[in-house]
């Protein structure tokens, strides 16, 4: 590689001259623009491609927009293809009138008939007995007993069952039993018994089958039987109703 050298110079640099940066103190030359050249003729007009025109504009066509009273042209849709003829009426039977009497109609069990009604015997279901629906009607004998005699009442407040009577005697009966028979105000008998036997002053009787009874009925106890030595005396009959209805 070559070596090189240089001679180091002390000495200032000599000015240099600038031709384009000499001082003129004369006032600049006016420059002459053609472009802002002023003039008062008025500017000339300017053709332009959008250039306003008196002349109406011409009508648009617009697809499917133009009215008309003509009928609307039928479209055909695949599976749905219009029919011009009027609908054919239906037939509704159901709903058809007609003033001809409707023909009875036969139900099994419930055909209709003119012949008199049959009385249909009423058996009410009596439940078992409990404290909400239990009472005891008193009915009292005053004196000695005697024999068909009638004694004290009983007006069910509802339809009832009379399940038994309690029988209560100050004077028992002596030689044969008392008995007493349930009857209506007429002395009818209603088929229920309770006896005494000779020699009790109490006794508690429970029909096989209770008695019912309408609501507003009369219920009265008769004597049927009396003791043949003392006849007995002072005798309450209890009876145990339950309300049915």
């Amino acid at each position: 590689m070559p070596t090189l050298s240089y001679t180091p110079d002390n000495t200032p640099p000599g000015a240099i001259a600038l031709a384009a940066q000499t001082p003129v103190n004369s006032a600049p030359v006016g420059v002459g623009l053609a472009s802002m050249a002023g003039t008062a003729a008025a500017p000339a007009p300017v053709a332009l491609d959008q250039a306003p025109t008196a002349i109406a504009p011409t009508a648009l066509t617009v697809d499917q927009q133009v009215r008309t009273d003509a009928p609307p042209a039928a479209v055909a849709v695949q599976g749905v293809t219009p029919d011009a003829t009027a609908p054919a009426a239906l037939p509704i039977a159901s709903t058809a009138w007609s003033n001809v009497a409707p023909t009875p109609v036969a139900i099994g069990g419930m055909t209709g008939t003119e012949a008199t009604p049959q009385l249909v015997a009423f058996a009410p279901i009596i439940p078992l007995p409990t404290d909400s629906n239990m009472h005891t009607a008193a009915l009292n004998f005053v004196g000695q007993l005697k024999l068909n005699q009638l004694f004290g009442f009983y007006k069910a407040p509802a339809p009832v069952a009379i399940r038994g009577v309690q029988l209560a005697a100050q004077t028992a009966p002596t030689g044969a039993d008392v008995t007493v028979e349930l009857v209506d105000p007429d002395g009818v008998s209603l088929g229920r018994t309770a006896t005494l036997p000779a020699g009790k002053t109490y006794a508690d009787v429970t029909f096989a089958t209770p008695l019912p009874v309408l609501a507003g009925a009369l219920v009265r106890a008769k004597v049927t039987q009396i003791g043949s030595g003392a006849a007995g005396g002072y005798l309450t009959a209890n009876l145990v109703v339950q309300v049915v209805s």
